[in-house]
């Protein structure tokens, strides 16, 4: 629209207008903020259940690595085929080094080093490490590697 035909509009069509852009930029804006704040909740959630996992499959493990039962362990990583979301999981020997492992179909980034009790955000996934302990003393330490999913997740509600 050029300034000659802007300038031959009804100020009550100039009016409507503004509100309409007004109204435009008010719902983007909404949009951006619930996306944003989906995303953060979504992220919390999903540590939350990770954490959780971790420990139980901690729990569990903790005899498999006082008495070296490296099959024992793997068989309880090998649970975690039921969670399509887990791309990975590492129980780790107090040495550092891998005791058992369990990785899905497709997966191939390297094994990180043990961090401690620690999390972080790489790309769409999430790697969050949990010391294993019994009675103060370190038998080692769970790994799980999760997809997070979130351009989907963002796809599905910016389509809602």
């Amino acid at each position: 629209m050029n300034g000659r035909r802007l300038a031959d509009l009804s100020v009550r069509a100039k009016l409507l207008g503004v509100a309409a852009l007004a109204s435009i930029v008010a719902v983007l804006l909404a949009t951006a903020a619930f996306a944003a704040r989906d995303s953060a909740v979504f992220r919390r959630q999903k540590l939350e259940d990770l954490t959780t996992q971790a420990q139980m499959l901690g729990s569990i493990s903790s005899a498999a690595l006082t008495f070296d039962d490296p099959k024992a362990a793997g068989e309880y990583l090998a649970t975690l085929k039921a969670r399509p979301d887990i791309k990975e999981a590492v129980l780790y020997g107090a040495d550092g080094r891998p005791f058992a492992t369990y990785r899905r179909k497709g997966a191939d980034e390297p094994f990180p080093a043990v961090e401690g009790d620690n999390y972080r955000y790489a790309g769409d996934d999430l790697l969050l490490f949990r010391r294993v302990m019994q009675g103060g003393e370190l038998l080692g330490t769970v790994h799980l590697r999760a997809s997070l999913g979130l351009r989907q997740r963002l796809t599905r509600s910016l389509a809602i």
